[in-house]
């Protein structure tokens, strides 16, 4: 089925593509987010791109704010088992349940019962197991040709379909 086939059935169903800020988005389709000359993982949402046309390095670590980056010094070779994100870098907040038997007054008039406590905290970056990354080489780099095509088609059907 190409492209625009499938594109034509979600329309057909009710699933036109929506506008939002300028931009068009159409349910099911993958967006290209971007060509990198440097990508690092370690396994599943732990990984560290540098973006081609801006030079930046971006992170996405689970449990770890987007500004965390600042704690690599833009250096994609610190993404490794044992860097440490600081929390007042990063502003990632661990989140105390307190819990309490009865509500009162405190010394300051509040009234105080059960709360959640939001302090600054460091994250210690990790690994999937070593055995289950034996088959893949951690240099790997990889421009897929036949997406960017696919995304440039995309692109084209949205935008003539934005002047219907």
């Amino acid at each position: 089925m190409s492209v625009l086939a499938g594109w034509n059935n979600l329309v057909k169903r009710g699933y036109p593509p929506i506008e939002k800020d300028g931009k068009i988005y159409a349910p099911g389709v993958a967006e290209l987010d971007g060509v990198y000359t440097e990508f690092k993982t370690l396994g599943a949402k732990r990984y560290c791109v540098r973006k081609k046309d801006t030079k930046e390095l971006k992170i996405t670590v689970a449990g770890v704010p987007k500004k965390g980056v600042k704690s690599l010094n833009n250096d994609i070779n610190k993404f490794k088992k044992g860097t440490v994100f600081s929390g007042k870098i990063s502003g990632k907040l661990q989140h105390t349940y307190l819990y309490l038997d009865n509500i009162y007054i405190d010394k300051d008039g509040n009234e105080v019962g059960d709360c959640i406590d939001l302090s600054q905290c460091d994250y210690l970056l990790d690994t999937i197991e070593k055995n289950l990354l034996a088959n893949f080489d951690s240099d790997i780099e990889f421009i897929n040709n036949s997406m960017i095509g696919e995304y440039e088609e995309w692109k084209n059907i949205i935008t003539t379909l934005r002047m219907i």
